[in-house]
């Protein structure tokens, strides 16, 4: 074997699951004609990615600290960086338009 331990079985799990999902999306397109995802799915590229090196940054700053604290504190981290992001880059013009709508509201009720 490869030797990788829990890290291979953590790996195979993420490709299976994200293969069988692949492979379900493919088949409703193909028997059913229906496609969920558009152009407008790429605009939460630049979240999720954000998201991703912030949570891996605050990982490895972060390696020395048990593991509860780490998981954590990545968690928090990409949230926070996930949501800013998506308020800056990857909202819609009518969903901006339905939380300043929500905000306002929020600011008239208080």
């Amino acid at each position: 074997g490869l030797g990788l331990g829990m890290t291979g079985a953590a790996i195979a799990g993420a490709l299976t699951m994200a293969l069988s999902k692949l492979a379900r999306l493919l088949l409703v397109w193909r028997f059913v004609g229906i496609q969920p995802y558009d152009r407008d799915y790429v605009r939460l590229a630049v979240p999720s990615g954000g998201a991703l090196l912030a949570a891996w940054a605050a990982a490895r700053a972060l390696s020395d600290a048990g593991w509860p604290i780490t998981l954590v504190a990545t968690a928090v981290v990409g949230t926070v960086v996930y949501v800013a992001l998506l308020l800056v880059t990857g909202l819609a013009p009518e969903e901006r338009r339905a939380i300043r709508r929500m905000v306002g509201s929020l600011r008239r009720s208080s």
